[in-house]
């Protein structure tokens, strides 16, 4: 997100519930503002983006110390709501529900069927009832390799700005000190969990979905050096 001339931390962050256990972090693709470091769900939250700095943004209720706290001659405008999230395909993954090949935005897998994968579509979930063969089983959303490796850069970014305000060693959001952080932005993502994590965020994929990582890290790649910028403790 870039560095602001001053940042608006809160005490409270220290308060930070884990974001993995936010269904959000899951579904789409997130930021976070570049003045508190609040979670941005672009989804549904409102924020705003500095024209001259193409890679800062800031939340809604802190727009209001940008005249103040960032350059006084830049300018912000608010940003489109991003459904992007919603557009990406799950190759190989066909919708229990309607049968549609290709589960297409958010896939739900059943949480108690482990002996043969049940999954369904946004679409189909209202259902799940009905549809299913166990009324009382839970579905969880299922992050697609994209969107997961897309976040785990922004969390990563996001926590090296967290431990350099020197008010914690680690980000209470991730868990993750500012060396291992550090670490994420210049790796390979991978599906499996990485040791020295605080919590596990490990995933479920098939092997359709497992073809599609080497493209997901150019995609990644590509992303931290273009919209993130190549920030100075890259």
């Amino acid at each position: 997100m870039g560095t602001p001339v001053t940042t608006g931390i809160p005490m409270s962050l220290s308060k930070t519930p884990s974001i993995f256990e936010n269904s959000d972090y899951l579904k789409v693709f997130i930021t976070y503002c570049g003045y508190c470091l609040d979670f941005i769900f672009p989804h549904k939250d409102v924020s705003y983006s500095c024209i001259q700095c193409s890679n800062y943004g800031v939340c809604q209720k802190c727009i209001i110390f940008m005249r103040v706290q960032h350059l006084s001659v830049h300018t912000f405008v608010e940003n489109v709501k991003d459904t992007s999230a919603d557009e990406v395909i799950h190759y190989g993954v066909t919708c229990d529900g309607c049968q549609s090949p290709n589960i297409l935005g958010i896939r739900y897998q059943c949480e108690q069927c482990q002996t043969k994968s049940y999954n369904l579509c946004s679409q189909c979930l209202p259902q799940a009832n009905t549809l299913h063969d166990h009324e009382s089983h839970m579905f969880k959303p299922i992050q697609h390799p994209l969107v997961r490796a897309l976040n785990r850069i922004v969390l990563a970014h996001r926590a090296i700005d967290v431990c350099r305000t020197k008010l914690f060693q680690q980000d209470p959001a991730t868990g993750w000190t500012i060396n291992y952080a550090k670490q994420l932005t210049k790796q390979v993502v991978t599906v499996d969990t990485e040791n020295g994590t605080s919590h596990n965020d490990k995933i479920e994929h098939n092997d359709s979905e497992m073809e599609m990582m080497k493209i997901v890290c150019d995609v990644a790649e590509t992303f931290r050096q273009g919209a993130l910028g190549q920030s100075e403790w890259l």
